[in-house]
């Protein structure tokens, strides 16, 4: 198998991997080239045959994911091995990679990289090998050595591989083989086999014999590759049409978001006193999340949530909205209902957990004497307790029905008051955070003291 193209995800890591791999792959050489060198000149035309078979099974590779290759040239690499020494494997296997890389004029790092790898890959497999010394043993009983040098062979070859592209695309390596190289397990304990049927058909039968027991490997790779070129388009257009089904499904989440948005809108409209509210909620709320650690897809199903938390009170009659003094009883008890109207609402929309969680919850206190569902403390989802205190703020610092705009001083000690009672006393420290370094996002309650001090 050989390496795939580095994006630049993590370029000094790979790059370390890289010059470990090459410092690796040259000391065994070093190490070796000497007994390598006397296997070859004993019997240079059975190598020269040996070697000339590698290099044809590593010329018809196949390309895998668009990031490397793999072919059967790991069994030429073995079979080397087990006939003439791990040096002769070594040199024939760098030799290989030199003229493959050659010939697809591939970037320098590219080159260092599978060489490496690959005369390690052969190194190992072939000192397993002769490790067992298995040339006393029948045919048969070599098979076992010979498969696992296979295995030997693909645990480094697909262990450094799988490293190299998880340092280049930020995953774990056990989560690249799993995804791209398991199923190629097989097929490496094969090449072990493969390796001893060609050192053992060359032994017996010449260069005939191993040309013979070469052919089938060969046109099995050429047969995968023209599979694989005629079969590549369909693929192509099969994840050009996954990535419009997923645009679409985007693009219907957010129109459902807009419509429900548009209703907020419309309560807006209903409510004249309110308008702007949701907004500046949803601003105060996207602050104190970031503050508390929500990012991502969390942080904006917070700021959805913001935006919807009160889209309940469409329900509730115009009287009631716009009445100019505090509410009764009974009048409070419709209005206590307007969460779970919210919760109704967008209980037939494919949103984020928090956006409902919101919806229903951000009228609960700690303390428990909150509504629709009397939770308390943690059982009130953070992302509520969050749009609470939000919403409170904005809620005390604008003009109501029933009362005139508060400074924002008295609504910061107000909730700091409330703190632990009525209000989640992480989020209200949370809030003084946000009030000492954002004070921009308290624009309309800064407003509210201007007008006060007028």
């Amino acid at each position: 198998m050989s390496n795939p193209a580095v994006p630049p995800k993590d370029q000094n890591a790979v790059g370390v991997l890289i010059a470990a791999v090459a410092s690796g792959a040259s000391v065994t050489l070093a190490s070796t080239v000497t007994s390598g060198l006397s296997a070859i000149q004993h019997r240079p035309g059975a190598f020269a045959a040996f070697f000339g078979l590698a290099l044809v099974l590593q010329l018809v590779d196949v390309p895998v994911y668009g990031r490397g290759s793999v072919s059967f040239s790991g069994a030429g690499y073995l079979a080397i091995g087990f006939t003439f020494g791990v040096g002769a494997g070594v040199l024939a296997t760098v030799a290989a990679v030199a003229v493959h890389i050659g010939r697809r004029r591939a970037k320098l790092h590219r080159g260092v990289f599978d060489a490496g790898q690959l005369a390690l890959a052969s190194a190992a497999g072939a000192v397993f090998y002769h490790a067992l010394d298995p040339s006393g043993l029948p045919t048969a009983a070599r098979f076992g050595p010979a498969i696992g040098a296979g295995l030997v062979y693909m645990s480094v070859n697909l262990g450094l591989l799988s490293a190299a592209m998880g340092l280049s695309e930020g995953r774990a390596p056990t989560a690249i083989w799993r995804e791209r190289f398991r199923w190629m397990t097989p097929y490496f304990l094969a090449s072990g086999a493969l390796g001893l049927v060609l050192a053992t058909a060359h032994h017996r039968l010449g260069v005939n014999g191993l040309i013979a027991f070469a052919l089938p490997p060969v046109f099995m790779m050429v047969s995968i590759r023209q599979y694989l070129n005629r079969t590549e388009a369909a693929v192509e257009e099969l994840r050009d049409a996954n990535t419009e089904l997923e645009e679409r499904a985007e693009l219907i989440q957010k129109r459902h978001v807009e419509t429900i948005a548009a209703l907020a809108r419309s309560m807006e409209a209903k409510d004249h006193y309110t308008g702007g509210h949701t907004g500046r909620v949803a601003d105060i709320s996207v602050a104190l999340a970031k503050r508390l650690g929500f990012e991502g897809e969390e942080l904006d199903a917070i700021e959805v949530g913001a935006i919807l938390h009160d889209i309940g009170k469409i329900g509730i009659s115009e009287q009631i909205l716009h009445k100019p003094e505090e509410l009764d009883l009974a009048e409070w008890e419709v209005m206590r209902k307007h969460p779970v109207i919210s919760d109704y609402i967008l209980s037939g929309v494919d949103l984020h957990p928090f956006v409902r969680q919101i919806a229903r919850s951000s009228h609960e206190r700690v303390d428990g004497m909150g509504y629709p569902d009397k939770l308390e403390g943690e059982e009130i989802p953070l992302p509520a307790r969050i749009v609470l205190v939000a919403d409170t703020i904005d809620s005390i610092t604008s003009d109501r029905p029933y009362r005139r705009a508060r400074p924002l001083a008295a609504a910061l000690a107000e909730l700091r008051e409330g703190a632990g009672q009525q209000f989640c006393a992480r989020v209200v420290d949370a809030l003084e955070q946000v009030h000492r370094e954002q004070p921009q996002i308290f624009g309309t309650a800064l407003r509210a003291v201007e007008v006060e001090v007028a």
